[in-house]
């Protein structure tokens, strides 16, 4: 299924879209469903949306709906392509899997990205705190991903101090290696 995926990409960065669309496709169908590979599709058709238009993926996502449209992470993200203005919120198993699944390459896509929130946190704990403070703090990183703000957070947090939450069992397991948190 991966061949196949990256297959998509190549063809996606040469910009044949219908090629590109084949393999995902091919991918999904092989896949029986996973859910990575429905995430793969779905970015697919979004960027291609965003750069060309939702009518140049209409009749692929038409395709997708009828054969996998009763799944909840597919649903979701047709709903989105769709425009559907009825989507009042996300559903969090569907942010679940889509962390879950992303968890992994998380932190390597975001480098491509130039993400820079754990800087920015940082900078603003030095504002606050020019000096460690003298009686350490107690510190809950509310999504906490794979810990890449706890880093920066560690060192105001007392021994035991640094707690991490996430929504994502994918993104917690990423966090608990860097050995930062003392709950998660």
């Amino acid at each position: 299924c991966w061949t196949l995926n990256s297959l998509s990409q190549i063809y996606q960065k040469k910009g044949d879209i219908d090629k590109a669309f084949e393999y995902a496709y091919a991918a999904v169908k092989n896949s029986c469903g996973d859910d990575a590979q429905q995430l793969n599709l779905g970015y697919l058709l979004y960027e291609t949306s965003m750069e060309k238009g939702f009518d140049s993926i209409r009749d692929k996502v038409a395709l997708w709906k009828k054969n996998y449209g009763e799944l909840p992470q597919v649903s979701y993200m047709i709903n989105a392509l769709e425009n559907n203005q009825k989507i009042e919120k996300t559903e969090l198993s569907y942010l679940q899997n889509v962390f879950d699944n992303f968890a992994q390459g998380f932190e390597q896509v975001l480098s491509g990205l130039e993400y820079a929130a754990p800087q920015y946190i940082s900078e603003y704990m030095q504002e606050i705190y020019p000096s460690l403070p003298w009686k350490k703090l107690r510190i809950l990183d509310v999504g906490c991903g794979t810990g890449l703000c706890g880093i920066f957070l560690k060192k105001y947090a007392s021994w035991r101090g640094l707690d991490g939450v996430d929504i994502s069992a994918g993104m917690l397991a990423q966090a608990q290696n860097k050995n930062i948190y003392s709950h998660l």
